[in-house]
């Protein structure tokens, strides 16, 4: 986000040398001299919701202590935060009202200055934390809630839109919540399929029972769906920040999609993961590779950062339905059709997808039905189609035999024909197929 402002022509000098004082901090490598940084948003009334912050106003400027070459900036911020990340960074960027709305804000958490022996000690930046959260879900992370009375800042951008200026960080935020939660559920898998070969139940390994290995191949077909979502979401953002993708739209609505399906998905199937190996794995007293239920409590956070499943799968609908929304639906759909190659093998699954793809477009674009009630639902769909399209076009590459099961499997799941599909499959077909979707095409019996 600073390097963005930083490439922009018409940055004023002094702002420009503050913002690069704070963009050197955090990118260094160097121990003594890298900053780190939080983001507070979170207030008691109002959550995440950019309409009810924290107050802001301009002072006069002050030639006094700074953070190295960081001055103190012009804005004083008053109000509370109940919920902060990062507490004992370095620096923090804030989302405070102005006049204008909504702004963004970089500010120093702590200064130095001489006592009266002149030694060298930190002072809060008009700071006061009232006590540590211990939530659930980020236990093992500094998070706090702080008082802030006269806290001094720089504006970063224009007033009223600080929404859009933390817009890049928080699509980033989101897209690290995906990854942390899903390897965590990676993690789960492997374990529950370590477990699988050594529980016997009636004489013979887990993993020769038929219903159990139909259960975990779900989650695996789940599980490398989403992450080749978050690939391809990575590659966009990727793309978007060397500036080699021209719609910045299709990473935003991608990563609202995402997030919104991805951490809640990974949540709930690291629970399953739990049940896979039963009440062993209830036990909360070892903390070592094999405790998948510290897993689920430490990922369980995962479906609400920087906002919640259901609000996402809102913002993501509204913009689909806003002015833009056409243009949106039309960079989905190139999304969708870029890898659909031509496969002799999945003709019929690309049919489905492009026929369901069909079908989700005249549903969204007939205003007659009310869609935001079931925003999830579409949201859901379409990040489904998306990951089913990703699948066939891994499995185009090479025709193996996992990949090209992996995707018309996730194709007759997503236009609901899976257990047709299923029903064709001989008992001994049907497990050995379940064994390597859990343990590779290598896998034999």
């Amino acid at each position: 986000m600073l390097k963005e402002h930083l490439d922009r022509p018409g940055l004023d000098q002094e702002t420009r040398d503050e913002i690069q004082c704070a963009y050197d901090g955090l990118v260094s490598s160097d121990p003594s001299k890298a900053w780190t940084s939080g983001i507070w948003v979170t207030e008691l009334p109002s959550g995440s919701d950019f309409t009810g912050l924290t107050a802001a106003e301009l002072q006069p400027y002050d030639n006094g202590n700074k953070l190295g070459e960081l001055k103190l900036g012009y804005w004083a911020l008053h109000g509370s935060k109940f919920y902060t990340s990062g507490p004992d960074a370095t620096v923090t960027l804030i989302l405070a009202n102005t006049a204008k709305g909504p702004s963004a804000f970089l500010a120093p958490l702590r200064l130095p200055v001489q006592d009266e022996h002149g030694k060298v000690i930190h002072v809060p930046n008009g700071i006061k934390i009232r006590g540590s959260k211990k939530k659930c879900g980020s236990t093992p992370v500094a998070v706090a809630e702080v008082e802030l009375s006269g806290m001094r800042a720089w504006l970063i951008g224009q007033g009223g839109r600080g929404a859009r200026e933390v817009l890049t960080f928080l699509t980033v935020a989101r897209m690290f919540a995906c990854a942390g939660t899903l390897s965590a559920w990676g993690q789960s898998l492997r374990v529950a399929r370590a477990f699988a070969k050594v529980r016997r139940v009636g004489g013979k390994p887990l993993n020769e029972l038929l219903v159990h290995m139909h259960s975990l191949s779900k989650s695996h077909l789940a599980y490398k769906a989403r992450l080749m979502l978050l690939l391809y979401l990575s590659s966009l953002l990727q793309l978007h920040e060397q500036k080699q993708h021209g719609d910045e739209t299709l990473p935003f609505c991608v990563g609202l999609d995402a997030n919104a399906v991805i951490c809640r998905e990974a949540v709930n199937n690291i629970g399953l993961c739990m049940e896979f190996l039963g009440g062993v794995e209830y036990m909360e007293n070892e903390e070592g590779e094999f405790n998948i239920a510290r897993l689920y409590r430490h990922m369980s956070a995962g479906p609400i950062v920087e906002g919640t499943s259901n609000i996402l799968a809102a913002y993501a609908l509204n913009l689909i339905e806003g002015n833009a929304g056409s243009a949106t639906l039309a960079a989905i759909d190139r999304a969708i059709f870029a890898h659909l190659e031509s496969h002799q093998s999945l003709a019929l699954e690309r049919k489905m997808i492009l026929e369901s793809s069909s079908r989700l477009k005249l549903v969204l674009s007939d205003s007659s039905i009310e869609h935001i009630g079931t925003a999830d639902s579409f949201v859901r769909h379409i990040v489904d189609l998306i990951c089913a399209a990703l699948l066939i076009s891994d499995a185009g590459r090479d025709d193996d035999e996992v990949a090209c099961e992996f995707a018309k499997r996730r194709v007759l799941q997503v236009c609901g024909a899976t257990e047709h599909y299923y029903k064709k499959v001989e008992v001994p077909g049907k497990l050995l197929l379940d064994q390597k979707l859990c343990y590779g095409s290598s896998y034999q019996r």
